[in-house]
């Protein structure tokens, strides 16, 4: 999709991984979209099982981020 974009053969939502993970230097226009998309993600843990260590980690890194926005350079 990217590569169409680039050639300017149309437009496109994508997730940003797709536009920032190319290193080309195809010219690929960002632009925030008003109002923004959002997406909403839920933690689902079971109750009859043992926290462990590495879930117990994962758990509070997410819930560390939860409030956290992705910035973009010169996008407002």
């Amino acid at each position: 999709m990217r590569n169409l974009i680039s050639a300017g053969l149309g437009a496109s939502i994508l997730p940003i991984e797709a536009v920032m993970g190319d290193a080309s230097n195809a010219p690929v226009v960002l632009r925030p979209l008003d109002p923004p998309v959002t997406r909403t993600l839920a933690i689902i843990r079971r109750s009859d099982k043992r926290d462990e260590p590495a879930l117990t980690a994962v758990h509070e890194a997410l819930l560390a981020i939860q409030k956290r926005r992705l910035t973009l350079p010169g996008i407002s």
